[in-house]
């Protein structure tokens, strides 16, 4: 369809339909072309049913968010996350799209009426190799950084990670984004990585190989300034080479780390393999308080931070 076509059929303008092409406008309209289209917003981890206010106010709820602190989080007023609530119409585009992805909604178009299905990611599929960091090493990371996102926290553990946000097997951490790209990055300045610093200790299993390549990947695309992930150092892996190796910072962790059980965490588990923290996109500094803080680590910098010979 042409815009001038889509403005007829949702009685709006040409105009309007550029704006809502470019995640501008107001939700009133964009809710006009979506019934003209048949579609509806729903969500990888939105209420199946409701006006999306209440599924935005259900889902920040579960996250242990209050609307003042989601509204710091979107960078809009606390009355401005209040009123998409009660009643979105009233609200931009731009600020819906915001809390959706801040919330981890994993939000999509969907034909009206038409049954939803959800598969959980296959890197959350193995709730085995969930185990929790140990207290000692994140104390250590809280030190250098705060983190605003854990997406794979063991469904029973949320809060063990110190994070704003955190994602869970049941939200799908792997299929969401981690973080927003900058306005500056969208215009193609350099120098514009997103600002939101990530903590993943990802499951172990078949999937760690995803996670590993998401971790690069949000950093790379600048929707992440920092990820800091927690990894078994399986050097002779291909992920490890292609994702790793030469490309973040990696400090090899001495001994075998013992981590927390999901069953019980005050058990703990002495893992069967050397662990590392593998470090995109930090900053000289941070990583010259890694070597301090976290002492016993052999350091491998990243490509371009090692000294020429």
């Amino acid at each position: 369809m042409t815009q001038a076509a889509l403005a007829e059929a949702a009685g709006l303008s040409a105009p309007t339909i550029g704006l809502i092409e470019r995640n501008r406008g107001q939700i009133a309209s964009l809710s006009l072309l979506l019934d003209a289209l048949g579609l509806v917003i729903t969500g990888r981890n939105l209420s199946p049913s409701g006006p999306i206010g209440v599924q935005i106010a259900h889902l920040r709820r579960s996250r242990g968010l209050s609307q003042r602190a989601l509204a710091e989080l979107v960078k809009v007023t606390q009355p401005t996350v209040i009123s998409l609530e009660r009643n979105p119409c009233r609200g931009r585009i731009e600020t819906l799209d915001r809390v959706l992805r801040k919330l981890g909604a994993g939000a999509f178009l969907h034909k009206q009426g038409q049954p939803t299905a959800f598969y959980a990611g296959v890197g959350n599929s193995s709730a085995n190799n969930s185990w929790t960091t140990p207290p000692e090493l994140l104390n250590a990371l809280y030190d250098i950084w705060e983190f605003d996102l854990d997406p794979s926290s063991p469904g029973k553990t949320r809060r063990h990670v110190k994070a704003r946000m955190h994602y869970t097997a049941l939200d799908d951490g792997l299929s969401l984004p981690w973080g927003d790209e900058s306005i500056a990055c969208k215009s193609g300045a350099s120098n514009s990585a997103g600002n939101s610093v990530i903590f993943c200790n990802p499951p172990y299993g078949r999937g760690l190989a995803k996670w590993v390549e998401k971790c690069r990947a949000e950093v790379d695309a600048g929707r992440a300034k920092t990820v800091v992930a927690l990894v078994p150092a399986r050097t002779d892996t291909l992920y490890w080479h292609e994702h790793i190796a030469g490309r973040a910072a990696i400090y090899f962790l001495l001994g075998r780390l013992k981590f927390g059980g999901q069953t019980d965490d005050k058990k703990t588990n002495a893992a069967p393999f050397p662990s590392a923290l593998v470090i995109w996109g930090a900053e000289p500094e941070a990583l010259e308080k890694m070597c301090t803080l976290v002492p016993g680590t052999m350091v491998l910098p990243k490509v371009s931070e090692r000294p020429a010979v």
